[in-house]
């Protein structure tokens, strides 16, 4: 025999279901921007070692820019 569930327990259900996919996708955000906050911090800390003339580059689109070490950091750390 098979149990009748009420309509408020499944509306309950399907809400549940709705917020882990929402938690996942949060999650996965999050992991996104942690990953890129570690690129940028590990840019800057090389930007700190370098020298004040040295070369620097940045990627702008299917290019390499060269940039000045002062707005090479600025735009980093923006």
């Amino acid at each position: 025999m098979a149990e009748v569930v009420p309509p408020e327990l499944e509306q309950y259900a399907v809400k549940l279901q709705q917020l882990r996919a929402k938690l996942g996708q949060v999650q996965a955000e999050k992991g996104v921007v942690q990953a890129e906050l570690k690129e940028v911090e590990r840019a800057l800390e090389l930007l700190k070692g370098a020298a004040p003339d040295a070369l620097i580059f940045k990627s702008a689109g299917h290019l390499m820019v060269r940039v000045s070490k002062e707005d090479a950091e600025k735009e980093l750390s923006d």
